[in-house]
Order: structure tokens, then C-alpha cells, then sequence
């Protein structure tokens, strides 16, 4: 009896010390499973955070690109509009051109015939005279 008192003494020290480092066992693992979900959170937090921010980049490049295309749109515009202000100009100037040219030549027709006018009035009156 005494080997089997033995033998139990030494099964429940046995099945008490294997109870410590199982307990212990599970007291590491939740604490190592606790810290693997809070690495988990953080890390998915990280991940929706980066994606809010590639989606406001992506968001902010559209309203560059559309901006920029209203760009483009409206400096062809003003280059048209450049354009035909610059045709109206050149039509103005050679429409003033002409009518300088017009009344230019009108000036000097009126001063040749009251010239004409005014030699033949001469030319009579020495003719007179002479007479």
C-alpha cells in the first residue's frame, strides 16, 4: 500500500503540476490571442483609413481632370473669340482704310475741278484783258 500511496502522491503532483502549466499554457495564449486582435483592429482600422484616403485622392483627381477639361474648353473659346476679333478688326481697318482712300480721292477730285475752275476764270480774264 505504501507503493500505492506512493504512486498516487506522485500522479497528483503530476496532474496538479501539468493543471499549473496548462493553466499557465491558457493564460499565455489569451493573452498572446488579446494581442493578436488588437493588432488585427489596428490593422484594419490602418487599411479603412488608407482606403478614405485613396478614395478622397481619387475623388480630388476627378475634380482636377473635370477642371482641367474646363479649362481647356473655355481657353479654345477665347481663342476662337480672340480670333474673330481680330478678323472684325482687320475688316474695321481695311473698311477705314477704304473710306480714307474714298474721301482722299473725293479732296483731291473737288481740288482739281475748283482748280480747273479757277485757271479757266484766269486764263478768260487775261484773255479779256489782252483783248
Amino acid at each position: 500500500m505504501e507503493t500505492l500511496s506512493f504512486i498516487l502522491g506522485i500522479a497528483s503532483v503530476v496532474v496538479i503540476a501539468a493543471a499549473i502549466v496548462a493553466v499557465y499554457a491558457f493564460v499565455k495564449v489569451n493573452k498572446v490571442q488579446i494581442r493578436v486582435n488588437d493588432q488585427e483592429r489596428s490593422s484594419s482600422r490602418e487599411i479603412e483609413n488608407i482606403h478614405r484616403i485613396i478614395d478622397v485622392a481619387v475623388y480630388a483627381f476627378v475634380k482636377v481632370n473635370k477642371i482641367q477639361i474646363r479649362v481647356n474648353d473655355q481657353k479654345i473659346s477665347l481663342s476662337r473669340e480672340i480670333e474673330n476679333i481680330h478678323r472684325i478688326i482687320d475688316t474695321e481697318i481695311q473698311n477705314v482704310s477704304r473710306h480714307v482712300d474714298n474721301v482722299e480721292r473725293d479732296i483731291y477730285s473737288q481740288m482739281d475741278s475748283r482748280f480747273d475752275k479757277l485757271e479757266n476764270k484766269l486764263t478768260s480774264k487775261k484773255q479779256l484783258l489782252k483783248n
